[in-house]
């Protein structure tokens, strides 16, 4: 069996990544281990790759025994960036090792790195296979739950979700008269006549024929709302966070693998987007002292040393509201409940990218 080297020119789809990290463990088993570590509601494995030398440290430590880095990603089914990243970084890790770079291999005799790289597979292919927006899984929504409003969906067939538009004179968006593709939002002086509705490509269903409401999605689970830490009922942008912390198959074999591994010293859960790595505290009433907050951000400016990230305190930097701190994330639940730094890493900065300077991203997304 040959392996080939990921260089991150292309995202995967959920048979591929399998495929790399099979073959990746039975060409290179002198430096990494695959387990399946569960399974999801559609019987797709979630895999977990450990990095580190097969022989014995010079402390005589084994594997599965040595001070651990974690990497995750694929969390939410859309933000491919972080898989791509994840399997990136574990590709130039054994090219190096191959080549014999000595100080990587002495690295990792004595430290190993335990990496899941897609902990939502069957969110991710539903993605990649063109379904609409999913968020993490393929959770159905609960026996006698009654989806109403209006559901984004490919209404011709084309495969894709777009956006549409059609005249009418209670429409916000008028056409923008120096950039035809381009609608902007109404203004008083604007004629009635030249008003437009624009939304999501999609239909109604269970319609009551009066309120514009929008539907709960088909799939709203929103895994990164599942964890132990500070979990309540959460519900919004037509999502929820589960019946009770760990009530998916996913997010319970993300928790007993972390907790399986007691020698892990730092983590990081990889997302998309906004460039920037996303530290405590979460809420204004956090479990955790100033200097343990203080610490932290310290450690996030030195991983965002020579990047342009930002380092983005979740609570008050990153919140989509002031007055409801999120809740059941996993990046707080590795520190909070098991006491282990971990971070949140936002790939890819769109608004930068645009050429745009934001100084609150989170107010920007909520209110462009």
């Amino acid at each position: 069996m040959t392996w080939t080297p990921y260089e991150a020119d292309a995202y995967l789809d959920v048979d591929e990544i399998e495929t790399f990290c099979r073959e990746l463990a039975e060409t290179h088993p002198e430096w990494v281990e695959l387990e399946t570590v569960g399974e999801t509601r559609h019987d797709r494995p979630i895999l977990l790759l450990t990095l580190s030398a097969a022989d014995r440290g010079p402390e005589g430590s084994e594997r599965g025994r040595r001070p651990a880095l974690w990497l995750d990603a694929g969390t939410h089914a859309s933000e491919w960036t972080g898989i791509s990243a994840v399997l990136y970084i574990v590709s130039d890790w054994i090219e190096r090792l191959e080549g014999g770079d000595a100080a990587l291999r002495e690295w990792f005799r004595r430290h190993e790195v335990l990496v899941m790289p897609c902990i939502c597979p069957d969110g991710v292919q539903a993605m990649r296979d063109g379904a609409p927006f999913v968020r993490s899984t393929l959770r159905p929504h609960n026996d006698g739950t009654v989806r109403s409003g209006f559901d984004p969906c490919d209404v011709d067939g084309d495969g894709r979700v777009r956006m549409m538009r059609w005249k009418d004179p209670s429409g916000a968006f008028v056409e923008d008269p120096d950039w035809e593709p381009f609608m902007r939002p109404r203004s008083i002086d604007d004629d009635p006549e030249d008003a437009y509705v624009l939304c999501s490509e999609g239909e109604f269903i269970n319609w009551n024929g009066v309120e514009w409401t929008r539907a709960s999605k088909e799939f709203g689970l929103d895994l990164n709302r599942n964890f132990p830490a500070n979990w309540n009922p959460f519900e919004m942008f037509g999502m929820d966070g589960g019946d009770y912390p760990l009530s998916e198959p996913e997010s319970r074999a993300v928790v007993d693998t972390f907790t399986d591994h007691p020698s892990i010293g730092c983590a990081l859960t990889m997302h998309t987007y906004t460039g920037a790595i996303l530290t405590q505290p979460y809420r204004p009433d956090s479990v955790l002292g100033d200097r343990d907050i203080d610490v932290m951000e310290l450690l996030a400016d030195e991983m965002a040393e020579d990047t342009d990230y930002q380092v983005l305190q979740v609570y008050p930097e990153f919140m989509y509201d002031e007055d409801n701190p999120v809740v059941g994330v996993w990046a707080d639940t590795m520190t909070t409940v098991f006491g282990v730094p971990g971070y949140t890493v936002e790939f890819w900065d769109p608004l930068d990218y645009a050429g745009l300077e934001v100084e609150d991203p989170m107010d920007f997304i909520m209110d462009p």
